[in-house]
């Protein structure tokens, strides 16, 4: 084989993982909520037509003249998205994967704009999620990012925990005589978790600390029995 060969081989090999890695991307479940084995043929039957809907959209902004953003997604994967019926983070699931099934030459394109989105709404690893059962309460524990602190802002609603903050950046610019110097900013920060399964997402209290947030959700509650979460 010939360098010329090794290299194209090489290179073709690393577009594939790359891309197959915008469609395993980590979407932020909270422990608790593992998702049922058996809810995915459900889910199919539920949800097709909103997943196809959701794909036609986002290729309608793949095919216009703009430029696409991860935050042009915000709008698809809107509050709405998050708060209608069913697990919207399944559906995102479902959505990855038909994705992933497409054709044409567009795939890449939104699988690189998809992998970022990911990144930057779905993957909470730098808020340092931690949860965990206490009697009839499940516990829910946020770090603070440096200097983020006085910025952690909770919405929760029925299915998901949005989580905004403000996080320290830096931008650099050149003087006229071609020297850099940089500048400090702030910049907002939103990441989606999904609700642990078996709580009331009602039932919460917020509690700030020196590591950063607290939820505590009541458990909710089947007879007498407070509902264990599988």
């Amino acid at each position: 084989m010939s360098c010329r060969d090794l290299f194209m081989l090489t290179a073709r090999l690393l577009t594939a993982f790359i891309f197959s890695a915008a469609f395993s991307a980590p979407i932020a479940r909270a422990q608790q909520s593992a998702p049922d084995p058996n809810a995915g043929e459900e889910l199919s039957r539920q949800t097709l037509s909103d997943i196809e809907a959701l794909i036609a959209q986002v290729q309608r902004k793949l095919n216009s003249s703009k430029s696409m953003t991860p935050k042009d997604l915000d709008a698809v994967f809107n509050d709405k998205f998050f708060s209608g019926a069913g697990d919207p983070f399944a559906k995102l699931e479902q959505f990855q994967q038909k994705i992933g099934e497409q054709e044409g030459p567009g795939k890449e394109k939104f699988g690189d704009l998809y992998q970022k989105w990911v990144s930057e709404r779905l993957d909470a690893r730098d808020l340092e999620p931690e949860t965990r059962e206490e009697g009839g309460q499940v516990v829910m524990d946020f770090k603070a990012p440096e200097g983020s602190k006085s910025s952690l802002d909770l919405n929760i609603n029925k299915s998901r925990i949005k989580v905004n903050y403000a996080v320290k950046d830096f931008r650099e610019h050149k003087r006229a005589d071609g020297s850099a110097y940089t500048t400090s900013f702030f910049k907002r920060n939103a990441k989606i978790i999904s609700l642990p399964k078996g709580v009331d997402p009602a039932g919460y209290k917020v509690e700030k600390n020196s590591r950063g947030v607290r939820i505590i959700f009541q458990k909710t509650r089947t007879g007498n029995k407070a509902e264990a979460s599988k």
